[in-house]
């Protein structure tokens, strides 16, 4: 099941303070938002009737090192704290697990989307997710604009890692007619293997993980 953001007018939307029979939207009904500052909007967002919320989890921020390093615990703090404030309003957090960023450390060690054993790697990372959140996360997105990370960070290299060829860019590495399929191939198998980990060991009537949000 595909998860996709909600485009919506707001002509009609009342605060909560309106009866529920006022709505022209359906009981079901989703309304959505993302921010980059939650801890001002929160409490907005509950006063307007929002009922979910889109956030991704940066990957560094939760393991710094990879697989090969301790769970931050701080990070994990930082994100229970955010889900449990949403829940409290009423809010359904939807959550993307890669949004272009990625430890240094996997970079540097391999070339991150340009090895294979960065499957291993994102399998091991959605799997901490899961576990810490997903007793109360239940929409989960495995990758933000995958199409995006692979043309820019690797046809173009207008985005990190930044890797290009003439004449798609100019930068100082990289193989523009190669690359692009090499990482867009790897974090397909990637989403593959977070997919199964979820549906195995996770999974509940109800609970939805996206391939993608393009």
């Amino acid at each position: 099941m595909c998860f996709s953001i909600l485009i919506v007018s707001c002509n009609h939307i009342s605060s909560k303070a309106s009866s529920a029979s006022s709505s022209p939207f359906p009981s079901n009904f989703l309304l959505g938002t993302a921010s980059s500052s939650y801890q001002e909007d929160l409490d907005l967002m509950s006063y307007i009737g929002v009922n979910s919320y889109r956030f991704s989890i940066s990957w560094a921020r939760v393991l710094p090192k990879g697989r090969f390093g301790k769970v931050n615990r701080a990070g994990i703090d930082h994100y229970n704290k955010f889900i449990d404030a949403l829940l409290s309003r009423g809010i359904r957090p939807f959550v993307t697990l890669s949004h272009y960023d990625i430890p240094q450390e996997l970079e540097g060690r391999y070339g991150a989307w340009l090895s294979p054993k960065l499957q291993e790697d994102f399998k091991y990372y959605a799997n901490t997710c899961f576990k810490f959140f997903g007793d109360r996360v239940k929409y989960w997105v495995t990758f933000n604009e995958p199409n995006v990370v692979v043309i820019r960070g690797y046809r173009s290299g207008t985005y990190p890692p930044s890797r290009c060829s003439s004449p798609f860019g100019n930068c100082t590495s990289g193989n523009s007619e190669k690359e692009p399929f090499i990482a867009a191939h790897n974090i397909i198998l990637s989403h593959a293997a977070a997919v199964n980990i979820y549906r195995t060991q996770y999974q509940v009537f109800n609970n939805v993980l996206s391939s993608s949000n393009l």
